[in-house]
This record gives C-alpha cells, sequence and structure tokens, in this order.
C-alpha cells in the first residue's frame, strides 16, 4: 500500500490532540496538518514543524 502521507517526513513532527471535534480536525488539516489515528478522545497528526509552536497539541518525536 502507497503511503499517503504529503508531507516531507524530515520536516514533520507528530502531535496529538485532545480532540475528536470533526471542525477542530479540519481546522488543523487546513493548517498543512495530517490525520495519522483517531482514538475515542485523541488524534495524532503529523504537522509541518514550522506551525508547531502556533497550535494548542503536544509534540512528539516522528518515529518514522
Amino acid at each position: 500500500m502507497a503511503n499517503l502521507n504529503p508531507l516531507d517526513k524530515s520536516k514533520v513532527k507528530r502531535v496529538i490532540v485532545e480532540m475528536t471535534d470533526e471542525k477542530d480536525i479540519d481546522d488543523l488539516e487546513s493548517k498543512g496538518c495530517y490525520v495519522r489515528y483517531r482514538l475515542m478522545d485523541m488524534t495524532s497528526l503529523d504537522c509541518p514543524e514550522s506551525i508547531i509552536s502556533t497550535l494548542n497539541v503536544r509534540g512528539l518525536d516522528y518515529l518514522g
């Protein structure tokens, strides 16, 4: 299966947001983030490093 993530992995950080509201997730996607996993009360995304500081998210080192 092809990797559908359009982001350059060298410039991406994995983040966790404590939200699953579709409107909030759409807002993050419009800023360049890509949804990796959706959980009951959290969402994991890959986001460009350049916007991480502007988001209300917890960052994780990108593990690939």
